[in-house]
């Protein structure tokens, strides 16, 4: 969350189980990238990719992640969701 914040693209593996939830934020090609768990050679192809960006697409991303952050992932955004399940469940009670 902290290296979207700042706009740097997120590399992290794609084995979902070993991961938190913060890892929903990455969406492959726009805010960041998987690589295969334990593969080192995907890693440096995914690494290289980010690296060869051009700045237009560095801006893009940065752009990308600061937006997902600020529509999912603020104090008030998650108020809302809270709010909203809890609206839902109260529903289903009455």
């Amino acid at each position: 969350m902290h290296a979207l914040a700042y706009g740097a693209t997120v590399i992290t593996h794609d084995d979902l189980d070993r991961q938190m939830p913060e890892v929903e934020a990455i969406e492959p090609g726009v805010t960041g990238a998987f690589f295969r768990y334990g593969d080192k050679d995907d890693l440096a192809r995914k690494m290289t990719l980010s690296l060869g960006c051009t700045e237009e697409d560095r801006l893009r991303c940065r752009a990308a992640g600061i937006a997902r952050l600020e529509e999912s992932y603020t104090p008030e955004a998650q108020v809302a969701y809270i709010t909203a399940a809890l609206d839902s469940v109260i529903k289903r009670c009455v």
